[in-house]
């Protein structure tokens, strides 16, 4: 004799969308705090006129920084959109 178990996958989807947020969101910080620290180091190198190739590199990985964290926050808002549909 076979029981007969309710569809529970809805559940399975919210805890696995549960968790991608979860992780995405530490991300976000971390990345936020990779930004301080890299700003922080330019102002450095800015404020003892230490100009040279660690200064621009330093602006390039800012920006680079800047772009993970906006797809990452996207992302974000985009799984947070398919929670509420669930």
């Amino acid at each position: 004799m076979f029981i007969r178990i309710k569809d529970t996958s809805y559940m399975t989807k919210f805890d696995e969308l549960k968790e991608k947020i979860s992780f995405l969101s530490k991300l976000f910080f971390v990345v936020v705090g990779l930004v301080v620290l890299v700003t922080g180091g330019l102002v450095n190198l800015y404020l003892s006129n230490t100009i040279n190739e660690v200064f621009w590199l330093g602006i390039v990985l800012l920006f680079v920084l800047s772009g993970a964290n906006l797809i990452v926050f996207i992302r974000i808002q985009r799984y947070i959109k398919e929670v509420g549909k669930i």
